[in-house]
């Protein structure tokens, strides 16, 4: 479980409309219609800076996290 320290240094560095932490907000983004492999983030960041992308990287990195990119051109 992600510390809420972590949540709140992400919060204020993306902004609170770019951390998403509800469940039912992240449960179609653990699917992507791969059969029998499916799974839930604990958290979604969407940095719109580049000292917001070394945010939430090093959030990330002390949480032992796995980062899994949005491809561009999407949202």
């Amino acid at each position: 479980m992600i510390a809420k320290r972590s949540l709140e240094l992400l919060r204020q560095k993306l902004g609170k409309k770019n951390v998403i932490t509800e469940e039912e907000d992240l449960l179609t983004l653990g699917y992507d219609s791969t059969p029998e492999l499916s799974g839930s983030p604990q958290v979604a960041a969407y940095p719109t800076s580049l000292d917001g992308i070394r945010a939430a990287m090093e959030v990330a990195r002390n949480e032992g996290l796995p980062i899994t990119p949005r491809g561009s051109g999407t949202g």
